[in-house]
């Protein structure tokens, strides 16, 4: 083992009485420079400091102000079954409301009109209803005739014209059959 010369161990033994010593000043002159900083030496936040006033016998008036918003409690969203716009309003800003009230009305002029136009609908629909379930008349029964014999005719001659264009023998149907 190597010895150090007693010189420069007397050299470090200064060094470390010099630091404990500046770390003891600083321990102690630390809440002297900076009371601020120490968290236990605060002043009370909740002590009230003010004016001295002296106590009298009477009576005591005090005004005070505030300013701020309010907000409800509860509140609901409304939604209407049906779109429209709005006519009368039965309620204010503030009032109770019983279950099932009435809040509002909507202007109905657009909907009368459509209600009126669906009656006036059904009755034309009601009358085509009329006319496809009752019997036929003897005017129709003989328009319907005509047009199933020209219809026969019609189909008699475009089958002829297939057959002479595929030269196929024209079959000609008798009424009878």
């Amino acid at each position: 083992m190597s010895k150090t010369p007693p010189k420069n161990r007397k050299k470090w033994i200064w060094i470390g009485v010099g630091t404990a010593a500046l770390i003891v000043v600083g321990i102690l002159a630390g809440p002297l420079l900076f009371p601020d900083m120490i968290p236990g030496d605060a002043p009370n936040a909740s002590a009230i400091t003010g004016e001295t006033v002296t106590a009298f016998t009477g009576s005591l008036s005090a005004n005070a102000t505030a300013s701020g918003q309010l907000e409800a409690r509860r509140s609901a969203r409304l939604a209407l079954s049906t779109s429209g716009e709005v006519s009368q309003i039965f309620v204010a800003v503030g009032d109770e409301v019983a279950e099932g009230a009435p809040l509002l009305q909507l202007k109905t002029d657009a909907l009368a009109r459509a209600v009126e136009n669906a009656r006036q609908t059904l009755i034309i629909q009601e009358a085509n209803l009329a006319a496809l379930t009752a019997p036929p008349t003897a005017s129709n029964l003989a328009a319907l005739e005509a047009a199933v014999a020209s219809a026969q005719a019609q189909g008699q001659t475009t089958a002829s014209a297939v057959a002479i264009r595929c030269r196929l023998p024209v079959i000609k149907k008798s009424r009878n059959a």
